[in-house]
């Protein structure tokens, strides 16, 4: 079966008995496949809505909302992807001749990593992305997702951060200071 056909369930076709012959660590393969149900979950809910997907490690800046809404108006091309919260940043993320105060559009074929916080643009985006990404194999989310579509864009800078648990495969993601 496949993600296309709506038949795919991750929990019982991925064979995890077999994951240490595949080069991807069981915890990369169970946030794949959360981000794929949450996908799903867009999908099927044919709304046009921006739809934000956090992880729970995700933390977002106190101007979030403000900030967010900022990019929303600004953005004059339709959009599919909103990456708000990403790690690993490179130089050339961005198409130079698309940089705004706020946002720009995601140079083809750069991947960014790590996938805490970023918004969906609706059931439309949703299956977008989803037929993008049809295969039943085992993938690492932010690598495929980062090449499935033209229309995707990042805050800049960053909205959210990522705690450094150990379950995000033993990456420590970003430098955090506890404010009490």
């Amino acid at each position: 079966s496949n993600l296309k056909s709506g038949l795919f369930d991750p929990k019982t076709e991925l064979d995890f008995f077999t994951v240490e012959s595949s080069k991807l660590k069981k915890t990369e393969i169970a946030c794949s496949q959360s981000h794929l149900q949450a996908l799903f979950k867009i999908a099927s809910s044919n709304t046009s809505d921006p739809v934000l997907i956090l992880e729970d490690d995700a933390s977002l800046e106190k101007d979030f909302y403000q900030r967010t809404m900022e990019i929303f108006n600004s953005l004059t091309e339709s959009w599919d992807i909103l990456h708000v919260g990403y790690c690993f940043d490179k130089p050339r993320t961005c198409q130079s001749r698309t940089i705004h105060s706020n946002h720009c559009k995601k140079t083809s074929g750069h991947v960014l990593a790590c996938l805490h916080a970023y918004f969906v643009h609706g059931s439309r985006a949703a299956n977008k992305i989803l037929d993008a990404l049809n295969t039943p194999h085992p993938v690492i989310i932010d690598q495929k997702m980062s090449r499935t579509t033209s229309n995707y864009y990042i805050s800049l800078p960053r909205l959210a951060k990522q705690f450094p648990f150990p379950s995000d495969n033993d990456n420590v993601i970003d430098q955090w200071k506890l404010d009490l």
